[in-house]
């Protein structure tokens, strides 16, 4: 399963989007050049144009299907999708089975009436068994995207640092179709609707394009998260010496 359809509705939707609208406006008002990745012996100075902060972008999906971590993880949560669909269909089967050998029975046979029983207490068990199991791969699922959604977030934040990126924004690829609009099924094109109207970035050019960068970056194991590097910022004391006292 590609992240490519996951990310369709997880983060990057409203919120990005009323705030990507902001940013992308003061963007457009920035001398390109300004906002593009500078060679080392650029001088803002010796050109005369005034420095302004670099914009970057990131193809999230691209960059998350390549991670190591996540196919790992990925591949874990399809075995048990798998196995939880072979128990279904086991017991689906029994079922069907049972149902049959109902059918034969003649009405008012004692047997009949608690194979009945039993039938209908399968056909329970089944949607119980089916709803537990989907519950358990949602909440695998939403674990698993949170944890490279964070290893994500890490190397973004060090790539862009190295690069001299002040803001980096998701874009995300719409690749053209090869069946012309009017032969589209509706679900297609009601998909190919909202990815446009998701889209933060319509047009990045390659030199402010990270993904490579952070795709690279993430090929090698990333410190742990009990790392002091990737440990949360700790308040800073106050004048005092004390560290300040959080309000409600």
């Amino acid at each position: 399963m590609s992240i490519a359809a996951i990310v369709k509705s997880f983060p990057f939707t409203s919120v990005v989007s009323a705030f990507s609208a902001l940013i992308l406006t003061a963007a457009l008002a920035m001398p390109v050049a300004a906002q593009i990745a500078k060679p080392a012996s650029y001088s803002p100075q010796k050109s005369g144009v005034a420095e302004a902060p670099v914009v970057g972008v990131i193809d999230v999906a691209k960059a998350i299907d390549q991670y190591p971590v996540y196919i790992k993880l990925r591949t874990a949560v399809d075995a048990k999708f798998a196995k939880y669909q072979e128990q279904l269909k086991a017991q689906m089967k029994q079922l069907q089975e049972l149902q049959v050998s109902i059918q034969t029975m003649g009405e008012g046979v004692p047997e009949r009436d608690e194979a009945e029983h039993q039938y209908k207490m399968g056909l329970q068990t089944r949607d119980f068994r089916r709803k537990y199991y989907n519950d358990l791969l949602a909440a695998e699922e939403l674990r698993m995207m949170l944890e490279v959604y964070e290893d994500l977030d890490f190397a973004v934040a060090k790539v862009a640092n190295k690069n001299g990126v002040a803001l980096v924004l998701p874009k995300r690829d719409i690749p053209v179709s090869a069946v012309p609009i009017v032969d589209m099924q509706s679900r297609e094109v009601q998909a190919r609707v909202d990815a446009f109207q998701r889209r933060t970035v319509w047009f990045a050019s390659a030199e402010i394009d990270l993904t490579g960068d952070v795709i690279k970056y993430m090929m090698t194991p990333l410190p742990e998260r009990t790392s002091p590097e990737r440990a949360p910022a700790q308040p800073k004391p106050d004048g005092n010496g004390a560290s300040p006292i959080k309000k409600d």
